[in-house]
């Protein structure tokens, strides 16, 4: 049996972590002041059967650390913003069904400068979802912030062999040339 939310959901508060850890439903409920969030860690972790996730304000967020991981069915996310985000890590980790992806809007833009080439907190791990389309990658290359123009080091974008063959060179010059590394 699913769980139903009286949708809109309002939200209360800044911190959404756990909000619908492990909950049974295919569609999350729409969120009202999400805007509001700063921390969207393991938001949706280890929920099941989520399928959808409607569009809502992630303009606050600083940290989307395993939101959506061991969330094996899920297909649909839209673009998130993540202008503000400096914890990505494990976000769609094991999400082996996410088809299609609105991007991470601006995702590079709060990182700092003086972190370390490929640190941990910034890696955004795709390897698992092998089903990404491949407008859905360019949604994730075109949305990411240039962070070689702001100085800081190589960060990465790890895709995995199945999505990296999806793209032409040229579509990961997008990336490298904003200071990402695609692996």
């Amino acid at each position: 049996t699913f769980i139903k939310f009286r949708s809109p959901l309002i939200v209360e508060g800044t911190n959404g972590y756990d909000m619908f850890n492990g909950y049974a439903f295919e569609t999350a409920p729409e969120l009202i002041g999400a805007e509001k969030l700063t921390s969207a860690m393991q938001m949706f972790y280890s929920s099941n059967y989520l399928k959808y996730v409607p569009d809502f304000n992630t303009s606050n967020v600083t940290t989307m650390y395993a939101m959506f991981q061991y969330c094996p069915n899920l297909i649909t996310v839209p673009k998130l913003n993540a202008s503000k985000v400096v914890v990505i890590a494990n976000i769609f980790g094991n999400c082996n069904n996410l088809t299609n992806l609105g991007g991470l809007e601006n995702l590079g833009q709060a990182y700092d400068p003086t972190k370390s080439a490929n640190y941990s907190s910034y890696t955004l791990y795709l390897s698992t979802s092998n089903k990404l389309t491949h407008d859905s990658l360019m949604n994730v290359i075109n949305n990411l912030y240039d962070i070689k123009s702001k100085g800081c080091n190589p960060q990465s974008l790890v895709l995995g062999s199945t999505n990296l063959a999806k793209l032409t060179s040229e579509e990961i010059a997008i990336a490298t040339n904003k200071g990402w590394t695609l692996a």
